[in-house]
C-alpha cells in the first residue's frame, strides 16, 4: 500500500512493500526517480541485512551455508505500518520463519520517514531481539534522483563534496571490494556527471564529508547528510544514457573479491550485541 506524508514544502510517498520511497515532490517537480524499467525498475530500495553482493551469492554462519541475493531481503518484504500522521510514518519488519531461512537471526528493523521543512529525515533502527547472540548486519539506502530535474541535460549536473579529493573504495570488475582505497580527485570540489562515469559500474567512497549535494552548475538542487553511514556510492545503469543518479549512503560494503564470507567476521559488518538497538539516519534536503 502506498502512503503519503506532506507539509507545506514537500509531499512524499512510501510503499509498505520494502518501505521504499516512491515520490519526493515539491510543487510540480518530482525529485525521485520513478522506476522506468528501461533503465532501473526500483526507486529507493532499503538495503538490509547486507549492502551489495555476496561472493557466490552466499555466506556461512556457524558452519552452515546460506543464500542471499544482492542488497538483502528487506526490499522485497512487506513492512507493517506502526504509526502514520500527516508528516511522519513508521514501518517495521520483524524476523519470521521466512527471513530465518536465509538469515537465522531475531531482529526488528524500524524505518521512520518524517518531514521537517524541506528536509526528509530517513531514520532506521535495528534491534537485536536475541538475549544471547550477536546480530551481524549492514544497512543502507539506494535513492535514485531524476537528472536532469531542474532543466538542462545530464552533463550540466555534478556531485559536490568539497575539498580536493575523497578516498575511493576500489572494487573489482565484478563489484567486490579489494580492501584498498585511492584518492579520487575532485574538480572545484565536485565530480562532473557524465554517462560514461558508470561504464565500470558504481563508484564508492569512504564517508569523510558532512554532506554531499546534487548541483546544476553551482546551484544546489538537493543534498544528503549521512554522517551515520560509513560509505557513499554513486550509480546508474551501466552503459546507458540513464536519466537519473543514485546517491547511496551505506553502513557496510560488498564481499571481498574471491571470498565467501563468514558472517561472524565479515569485513564492514556491524556486530550488534544481544538485546540492544542501533540507530542510523540520513537526510534528504530539497533546495526549493
Amino acid at each position: 500500500m502506498i502512503h503519503t506524508i506532506q507539509n507545506q514544502h514537500l509531499s512524499v510517498s512510501i510503499d509498505s512493500y520494502g518501505a521504499q520511497l516512491m515520490s519526493i515532490r515539491s510543487g510540480s517537480t518530482e525529485y525521485l526517480w520513478q522506476g522506468d524499467p528501461t533503465y532501473w525498475k526500483d526507486r529507493a530500495p532499503v538495503l538490509f541485512p547486507i549492502c551489495g553482493r555476496l561472493y557466490g551469492g552466499k555466506y556461512t554462519y556457524r558452519g552452515v551455508d546460506y543464500q542471499m541475493n544482492i542488497h538483502g531481503f528487506a526490499r522485497g518484504s512487506e513492512f507493517e505500518v506502526k504509526m502514520i500522521n500527516s508528516d511522519s510514518i513508521t514501518m517495521i519488519l520483524t524476523s519470521d520463519d521466512k527471513t530465518q531461512d536465509t538469515y537465522p537471526f531475531d531482529f526488528v528493523l524500524s524505518i521512520t520517514y518524517s518531514l521537517e521543512g524541506a528536509n526528509l529525515i530517513c531514520s532506521h533502527t535495528v534491534t537485536n531481539l536475541s538475549t544471547v547472540d550477536t546480530l551481524p548486519y549492514s544497512i543502507g539506502g539506494h535513492p535514485g534522483f531524476n537528472v536532469p530535474v531542474v532543466g538542462g541535460v545530464f552533463e550540466d549536473y555534478n556531485i559536490y563534496f568539497g575539498g580536493e579529493s575523497i578516498p575511493q573504495t576500489i572494487l573489482s570488475p565484478t563489484c567486490f571490494i579489494l580492501n584498498k582505497y585511492e584518492d579520487y580527485p575532485l574538480v572545484d570540489g565536485s565530480i562532473a556527471l557524465s554517462h560514461d562515469l558508470f561504464d565500470n559500474d558504481a563508484l564508492f567512497f569512504k564517508n569523510t564529508f558532512d554532506k554531499v549535494s546534487l548541483r546544476r552548475g553551482e546551484m544546489e538542487v538537493l543534498s544528503l547528510k549521512c554522517s551515520d553511514m560509513t560509505h557513499l556510492g554513486l550509480w546508474h545503469k551501466v552503459g546507458a544514457d540513464a536519466p537519473y543518479i543514485c546517491i547511496e549512503p551505506w553502513a557496510g560494503l560488498p564481499s571481498q573479491e574471491g571470498k565467501v564470507d563468514d558472517f561472524e567476521d565479515k569485513v564492514d559488518m556491524i556486530m550488534l550485541p544481544p538485546n540492544t538497538s542501533q540507530d542510523f539516519r540520513y537526510d534528504i534536503s530539497i533546495n526549493i
